[in-house]
């Protein structure tokens, strides 16, 4: 059924989610489970709303991670890099959350109350709240500003205050917020609050702010901090099982530009996806515990059912003239005079009330309100429910619409003949007892799946008597448990070793049992950052001196030597290769850490300028003078390494 705006007719106590108050692990666990009964509202529209903001990020500290990888090496200058880009893109996730996740925000709320909701009528809905929550959530909570900083200094040098002093503040404040005022973004897109209003009636951001949040203000806080410990460890655990994912899938284990730049952000946009869930189903609660809004939607319901349906009054009354804030008028046509709008009631709601506050005795002054007189903002019929910024009075006497209900006797009201809520003969309403419908499942208390059959499970009868209990079957079964149990940790061990060759019996092992000149993981990374003339055909440098030294060719033997040392000093930290490097510029960097190193590698250098520009191959005396240099050398790294362990 469609009301007369084209939008599909919505039952309001027939919600996909059950409508009742949640404690926080419920709310974790319902949370999965929307997501399971919603994909498309929660992934697809998380990941859309977050792909301009993860573009933006990739494109303002991206080149912290891609310039380092350019050049091959993994060193301490580029663990920096990793860790500065790490930290900048956490922060800007963190503060980006809320405006990312705005689309799945509308359309998760939408789909609570509609059966059908396509992503274009969400997306419609979210721009015409866009330039508000641009201001609020963009500028007032700092994700724009700190973007803005990050522009100013693109490609530049690590700078304390842009990238350290401003981000942590930043963070400070935004927790702040979100610690005391946490459904803001349901407030501006779903509620659709002004900001300023000139009327005093008028509920803008700032009242309703205070109304929602201050009752609940320290539960709010506690939620906020469990909530975050919650996410960092799924963060966490999701960067992980996909690092891991890439690994078995592509043969990849170490960091690489698909980790850090794909990788490592999708990780933090799923889990904040997850946090704009949570948020939303926590606002949910809020309502529920502050306003009693299951008792609100079930007797907005029923009064819609009672008046006809959005179809039939409007059918009846088409231009019925409703004052906000009051008891409709009557119309000419001496019936019923009820709006078209969606969410008003008319004279039938009023009954209503009547009858609820006989059973319940009072109801907050917004229930009352938004069932007896109000005229709800025009949009989707599933967002009127959530809005609470076109009630004029947002304080008042629920009960003053009961009593001017019966001050008036003029009211031509037609009743039925014989009702649940109406005794005609005495003229007199009847209570009515509202039932809670908590359908849970055995041991999952969310409100969702119905109250499942209990199992039926026998054994069958294999026609060997009654022994299937006895002490020794179980004794067996325990014994099958275990050997079953290795045998998959065997087969584990196995997979892994075929994986990662020698991971389990010797990968690692140094010291006595590889040399300090030995190639390694990152060796053929260095060779490409040697000088042109001294990158050979082979990663053992040490051994082409060795053959070279023996076939007596010197101008090689100087090549392979003077390649070697170099690879043997960046090895341990004392120089870094680099293309576009000049020979003095290694000698400065390893006089830093050794004296005599420095001297050593000197006499090379000479040795190997003598040979390459002057055409002057070392004699075997002076060759071999530099070889015993060499171990000199290699037993003088040896020995800083274990100084330093």
């Amino acid at each position: 059924m469609r009301n007369p705006s084209g939008s599909t007719a919505v039952q309001l106590d027939q919600t996909q989610i059950v409508i009742r108050a949640r404690s926080l692990s419920e709310i974790g666990d319902l949370a999965l489970r929307v997501i399971h009964r919603f994909p498309a509202a929660t992934l697809l529209g998380g990941l859309l709303g977050a792909l301009p903001w993860a573009l933006a990020n990739t494109a303002l500290i991206g080149w912290m991670v891609w310039s380092e990888w350019w050049g091959g090496l993994e060193d301490d200058d580029t663990a920096w890099q990793l860790a500065r880009y790490h930290f900048l893109l956490i922060t800007l996730v963190i503060l980006q959350a809320p405006i990312a996740g705005s689309l799945t925000t509308i359309w998760i709320a939408r789909a609570v109350f509609e059966p059908q909701v396509s992503w274009r009528s969400a997306v419609a809905d979210w721009r015409k709240r866009f330039w508000v929550m641009l201001w609020s959530l963009g500028v007032v909570r700092g994700p724009l500003p700190l973007m803005v900083a990050l522009g100013i200094g693109w490609g530049q040098p690590f700078d304390s205050f842009r990238e350290l002093i401003l981000p942590l503040g930043l963070l400070v404040w935004t927790g702040f917020l979100r610690g005391r005022r946490p459904f803001l973004p349901e407030i501006l897109l779903l509620e659709r609050c002004p900001y300023f209003s000139k009327r005093p009636g008028v509920i803008t951001v700032r009242r309703r702010n205070r109304a929602l949040h201050d009752p609940l203000a320290g539960e709010l806080t506690a939620r906020f901090l469990v909530v975050s410990v919650v996410l960092l460890v799924l963060a966490v655990g999701l960067e992980l099982s996909l690092g891991w994912a890439q690994g078995v899938l592509f043969g990849e284990w170490k960091t690489s530009l698909t980790m850090n730049l794909v990788i490592y952000p999708l990780a933090l946009w799923l889990v904040a996806s997850l946090s704009v869930l949570v948020r939303f189903l926590g606002y949910l609660d809020s309502r529920i515990r502050l306003e009693g809004w299951e008792v609100d939607l079930a007797v907005r319901a029923e009064a819609d059912r009672l008046a006809g349906g959005p179809e039939a009054r409007t059918a009846a009354h088409p231009r019925s003239p409703v004052t906000p804030g009051k008891t409709p008028s009557l119309g000419s046509g001496g019936g019923i005079p009820v709006a078209a709008a969606a969410g008003q009631s008319g004279i039938a709601s009023v009954v209503l009330v009547a009858m609820l506050v006989a059973v319940a005795g009072s109801l907050p002054g917004q229930v009352i309100a938004q069932v007896s007189g109000r005229s709800a903002a025009p949009g989707p019929v599933a967002l009127t429910v959530f809005d609470v910024a076109a009630t004029d009075e947002m304080s008042g006497d629920g009960a003053s619409v009961v009593r001017e209900f019966e001050a008036d006797k003029n009211f031509p009201l037609v009743l039925p003949s014989s009702s649940e809520w109406y005794d005609r003969e005495s003229g007199e309403l009847i209570p009515i007892e509202l039932r809670r419908r908590d359908a849970d499942a055995a041991n999952r208390a969310s409100g969702w799946d119905d109250q499942p059959a209990d199992w039926n499970f026998s054994l069958p009868n294999w026609g060997f008597g009654d022994w299937s209990f006895s002490p020794w079957f179980r004794v067996l079964g325990w014994v099958l448990l275990i050997v079953a149990s290795f045998g998959v940790g065997a087969l584990l061990l196995f997979l892994f070793n075929r994986i990662e060759p020698g991971g389990v019996a010797g990968r690692g092992v140094r010291g006595s049992d590889q040399e300090d000149w030995a190639a390694d993981d990152q060796t053929s990374g260095r060779m490409e950052q040697l000088p042109a003339e001294l990158r050979l055909q082979t990663l053992d440098l040490r051994g082409a001196v060795e053959r070279a030294m023996k076939e007596g060719r010197w101008d090689q033997a100087i090549l392979a030597l003077f390649g070697h040392q170099l690879l043997l000093l960046d090895r341990r930290g004392w120089l870094r290769l680099a293309r576009g490097k000049t020979n003095r510029r290694y000698l400065q960097e390893s006089a830093g850490h050794s004296p005599a190193g420095r001297d050593i590698l000197t006499g090379t250098v000479e040795a190997f300028e003598a040979s390459y520009f002057g055409r002057r191959p070392p004699t075997p005396k002076r060759f071999g003078e530099l070889w015993q240099a060499n171990l000199a050398l290699e037993a003088l790294t040896r020995q800083t390494q274990e100084e330093a362990a």
